[in-house]
């Protein structure tokens, strides 16, 4: 955390912004779901977290935190998560999909450790000499639906595209999670056919769609009101959930994550240990 820069630098500040940050993850690990609630968890165990973090004015105010989220620069908190993520994962041979809009440092990170790379076009930097490939591909998410008996009623694409559902009647395209249409362009360093392409691209959509399902379902990320630090919020629930991700494989694989959000909640020594002592490769 201390990679990011305090968007207070050069003021006399009563709250670190690293531990701040630090310990809105230990709370959405605990199994809380809002800033507000973080907070609240770490009031109430700071006995717990003064073993790890000097906290000398205890824990800041939901304003005072939402003011430092709103305010640290997105691209340097994205890219700690990133150097994190590479820092423990064992990548040879695992295509990593990173959500969101992906840095030139990031890019240049993933260049440097000589992997192939599928990028949104929206992301090319004009250093990038290697391009092999270059592609135009349509997402599009039909919400299911069903009658007042159950049955499946989801339309058709062709259906969908002109008439929309009951729950959505108008559809949307853009660039945002919620959006029904996603019109990408897209690079890879790796000379592949279109096939491929859309197969490589298809995993992405997996893992991003199962990704933002257990946020939403876990962290409530969709229903969050935060609009200044939405960006910087979705990275610290990130952190969380690979930190519970990885907790599971290490301590009990057949758990879900609803139970190991549990369990860390009630045992103060693995939050300890996934957070505070650091993890190795894996």
């Amino acid at each position: 955390m201390r990679m990011v820069i305090d968007p207070r630098c050069g003021r006399k500040t009563k709250h670190d912004h690293a531990e701040i940050l630090t310990y809105l993850v230990v709370g959405y690990l605990a199994g809380r779901d809002s800033v507000r609630r973080c907070l609240k968890w770490c009031e109430n165990h700071i006995d717990f977290l003064r073993q790890h973090l000097e906290l000398k004015n205890g824990i800041a105010s939901p304003a005072t935190v939402s003011r430092i989220l709103g305010n640290i620069d997105e691209e340097i908190f994205c890219l700690a998560f990133i150097e994190w993520m590479t820092g423990i994962l064992n990548t040879k041979g695992i295509n990593i999909a990173i959500d969101g809009k992906v840095l030139c440092g990031s890019t240049e990170k993933i260049r440097n450790r000589q992997a192939p790379y599928i990028l949104d076009l929206i992301t090319l930097c004009k250093k990038q000499k290697e391009i092999k490939t270059v592609g135009w591909l349509e997402q599009v998410r039909i919400p299911m639906e069903k009658d007042k008996d159950g049955r499946d009623i989801t339309p058709a694409y062709e259906d969908f595209i002109k008439n929309g559902t009951v729950r959505r009647p108008r559809i949307t395209a853009g660039d945002n999670l919620t959006d029904d249409i996603h019109q990408v362009g897209l690079i890879s360093s790796r000379r592949m056919s279109a096939k491929e392409t859309l197969e490589t691209k298809g995993d992405h959509w997996k893992i991003e769609n199962s990704l933002h399902h257990v946020l939403d379902d876990l962290f409530r990320e969709d229903r969050s009101s935060a609009r200044k630090s939405k960006n910087n919020l979705d990275v610290i629930r990130k952190i969380a959930y690979n930190l519970l991700r990885i907790a599971i494989l290490r301590e009990k694989p057949e758990s879900g994550p609803t139970e190991m959000r549990d369990q860390l909640n009630d045992d103060l020594t693995l939050i300890e240990k996934y957070v505070f002592r650091g993890i190795a490769h894996l």
